[in-house]
């Protein structure tokens, strides 16, 4: 079936907005049923297996939807998940048997503590079930094969939450043994698909024998090595810093919040994997003017679509969390604020950096990212001790932010600033009617929550579609940009 931009966009949306429901749905039944101290476990393995998987597969999910997008035939295509999976296996042993050799000081340096060195196994799998998700959907992204891409990250959604509800509630198991069978469950799912994608023979096509060669695939991925590595720092040196200065159950409440504020991200996700591929082919026919057009487009429906959760967001946090999880989740509403604005911030990164990476500057992309995450470092060290959790989400919006206007400086296209006022003005008037409607509306419930929500939605939809630039009329109605 022919893919287009559009429904390729639609699918994987919708696929990534019921992976975040799921990951709603399962915060309250991690919550409810483990200790601080367990949730923190859970996210800090999260958060480290995201940290260290470019170390496994070493950028080669983005090479291979940069120089495969155009197409090669089947053959090609098995002889190079054959080679990729061998380099990512071997980065994988060393890299995995380190952390097994090393694990009460991984344990430390993770868990804040030797005596969890226990989690290091499962951790250690998590990685190998988590690289090996990301090489495969790297090889249907090249192939513009969305659908099953969004088969995928629904099922290991509906995964997590089915089988931690049934261990923990219907079999009775502890924490870690319910851990362990997820991420057993997980790395055997995604082999066997891996395995059936290798061993697939797709209709025969008329394509040339591609030119891509080691050489090409590594000077494209090594750099996104040292980004990815340097964006992890960035993203994710709060949880660090506030592990081993306020303990695992203070990560477990920012964790929660993170989660809630990973609404926010979905927007810049799914544009961003869409587009990615699209921006490849444009930029290798050589259509680079139309390559950065889309980009200033992607630029105004992610601000439309993320920056009203951003400012909405806070003004529900103190009844929408205690929903969620329990009364002991609370955070104060100006961290959830300055985490929301620090996601808008990177997403309009992340939409310039494609561009980067294409155009080869790959290394500029490592140097901004690289200002960004000291910074971040620096400003937990100042500002953790002293506000918190607050501190944490302010030293990340900061950093964000400057990331953002850094690599729109560096990048070939021009920011939306008439699209980015009139969203931010219709946005900030809904949240501050949600405002005005959360105090009335109480004590919180769900019934009050979806109501007060719904008619913000409802109110910040008709503002756009006042006389001027609407981004509805643009995209839905006329199917243009504005």
């Amino acid at each position: 079936m022919k893919s287009d931009l559009k429904t390729d966009t639609l699918l994987y949306g919708a696929a990534t907005l019921i992976e975040r429901v799921l990951g709603l749905v399962l915060l309250p039944v991690l919550t409810r049923r483990l200790t601080g101290d367990e949730y923190g476990i859970w996210a800090q393995s999260a958060v480290v297996s995201s940290v260290l998987m470019p170390l496994v597969t070493f950028g080669l999910p983005a090479a291979v939807v940069r120089h495969f997008s155009a197409g090669i035939d089947g053959a090609q295509r098995r002889r190079w998940m054959l080679r990729t999976l061998g380099l990512a296996a071997s980065l994988y042993v060393l890299l995995g048997g380190c952390a097994w050799l090393a694990r009460d000081a991984v344990a430390a340096g993770v868990y804040g503590s030797a005596t969890q060195s226990s989690y290091v196994a499962l951790l250690v799998i998590l990685l190998a079930a988590d690289a090996l998700f990301d090489l495969l959907v790297g090889y249907l992204r090249a192939a513009f094969r969305m659908r099953l891409i969004a088969l995928m990250i629904v099922a290991r959604g509906l995964l997590r939450v089915g089988l931690m509800l049934a261990a923990l509630d219907g079999a009775g198991w502890s924490f870690a043994q319910a851990f362990a069978a997820l991420v057993l469950l997980q790395l055997g799912v995604v082999a066997s698909v891996y395995a059936v994608e290798l061993l697939r023979r797709a209709p025969a096509v008329a394509t040339p024998p591609t030119s891509v060669t080691w050489h090409a695939l590594l000077t494209f991925s090594a750099p996104l090595v040292l980004v990815s590595l340097l964006t992890s720092a960035n993203g994710f040196a709060d949880r660090f810093v506030l592990t081993h200065l306020l303990g695992l159950a203070s990560v477990a409440v920012y964790a929660a919040v993170a989660s809630l504020v990973g609404i926010t991200s979905v927007a810049y996700t799914v544009l961003g994997f869409t587009l990615f591929p699209v921006l490849s082919r444009l930029w290798s026919q050589g259509a680079s003017a139309e390559a950065e057009l889309l980009a200033t487009d992607a630029m105004r429906v992610f601000l439309f679509l993320a920056l009203p959760v951003a400012l909405w967001l806070p003004c529900v946090t103190d009844s929408l969390l205690p929903l969620l999880a329990t009364q002991a989740y609370r955070a104060p509403a100006a961290a959830v604020l300055l985490l929301g604005l620090g996601a808008v911030g990177f997403g309009l990164y992340q939409i310039v950096l494609y561009l980067l990476l294409i155009a080869g500057r790959g290394l500029r992309a490592a140097w901004l990212m690289a200002v960004a995450a000291v910074l971040n470092a620096v400003l937990n060290v100042v500002l953790v001790p002293r506000l918190g959790l607050t501190g944490a989400a302010l030293a990340a919006s900061v950093s964000n932010g400057l990331l953002a206007v850094l690599a729109h400086a560096a990048a070939p296209t021009s920011f939306p600033w008439a699209s980015a006022l009139r969203i931010g003005g219709a946005a900030l008037l809904a949240a501050a009617v949600l405002l005005a409607l959360g105090h009335r509306l109480t004590p919180a419930s769900w019934t009050s929550l979806a109501a007060s929500v719904a008619g913000t939605g409802l109110l910040y939809l008709a503002l756009d579609l006042a006389p001027g630039r609407s981004m509805i009329r643009a995209f839905v109605l006329r199917r243009g940009a504005p």
